[in-house]
């Protein structure tokens, strides 16, 4: 059975590296711009939460690009998953706490252009954020689906 082609990004990297890159930019871009309206912000905790597993996200997925084997790369995107889980619950429950303050129309610009391109919606800027983390949790999902049926293939060619 022919695998799929990764998709790659303009630098040649995995097209997922780049996405859960951008997407922990704007997760900072967004708290540096909640910060700045107070540093004694009501949702300090649920934010600093949402920078830490928005970046642990895109980390282990870079990591996983230098695995030492099939299952290193399995066990570092596993990982990525399941904290693109986490990430998605921690802006979920910024949003719905209402423990944000509005972010103006020059801070939305900015965060969005650090997310995918193709991202489109309306709503506030943590909506856009929640259905970003939704699908970068499908598309690692998916990634870590086909290296595990990828794996039970070539274990069961040799």
């Amino acid at each position: 059975m022919a695998r799929k082609p990764v998709e790659r990004g303009p630098e040649g990297e995995p097209e997922i590296v780049g996405r859960t890159y951008r997407f922990g930019v704007a997760v900072s871009v967004f708290n540096r711009l909640q910060l700045a309206k107070s540093y004694h912000h009501p949702g300090y905790a649920h934010l600093k939460q949402v920078v830490r597993s928005s970046g642990s996200v895109g980390a282990n997925v870079e990591e996983a690009q230098g695995g030492q084997s099939r299952a290193d790369f399995i066990s570092k995107m596993n990982l990525a998953l399941k904290v693109a889980r986490e990430t998605r619950y921690w802006l979920r429950l910024l949003r719905d706490s209402k423990s944000w303050s509005p972010v103006d129309k020059a801070g939305v610009a900015e965060i969005l252009e650090w997310l995918n391109p193709k991202t489109k919606g309306v709503g506030h800027v943590l909506d856009w954020m929640i259905r970003e983390a939704t699908e970068i949790k499908k598309v690692v999902g998916a990634i870590v689906m086909n290296a595990r049926r990828n794996r039970s293939q070539d274990e069961g060619e040799g």
